[in-house]
């Protein structure tokens, strides 16, 4: 629920890391790893609200927006194809259905919960600011800016 707090524990960013990798593996059409993470909720009570927690940690913040990314990217050509082909029950048409529902529901679970939202815009707002703001070399700044702009 949105009441939950989180602590971070001291393998915290390793599994967040974790997490990324293996969603960055998840090449499949049907994409399996994500239709898993999707089926057990874990954007809408893990994810989002350590997303909420973790306002002000760039590196926590950066490794979440990517592993947002990974969870919301498009279905591949293959599955949008399956999807089409409406008389035929393949398995990657029935993934094809199921991405379909988990990109609802990610969609659904950052519309209500806007603070993450805050936390998100905050985070690239942050990328944008000058090396002055920063107190940080122009050359770094610039190099950690394309990164995050990257995202």
């Amino acid at each position: 629920n949105s009441s939950t707090s989180f602590v971070k524990g001291e393998d915290f960013l390793a599994w967040l890391h974790d997490m990324q990798r293996v969603l960055r593996r998840d090449e499949s059409d049907e994409q399996s790893v994500r239709l898993t993470l999707g089926s057990w909720k874990v954007l809408e009570t893990k994810l989002i609200p350590i997303a909420e927690a973790s306002a002000g940690d760039e590196e926590a913040t950066r490794t979440l927006v990517k592993i947002f990314i990974l969870m919301t990217r498009p279905m591949s050509g293959r599955a949008l194809e399956a999807l089409a082909a409406s008389g035929s029950e393949t398995r990657l048409r029935n993934a094809a259905l199921s991405q379909v529902r988990t990109l609802a529901e990610a969609r659904s679970a950052f519309a209500a919960r806007p603070r993450v939202l805050r936390v998100l815009l905050a985070f690239l707002q942050s990328a944008l600011t000058t090396s002055d703001e920063k107190n940080i070399s122009l050359s770094e700044r610039s190099k950690q800016a394309q990164i995050d702009l990257e995202l």
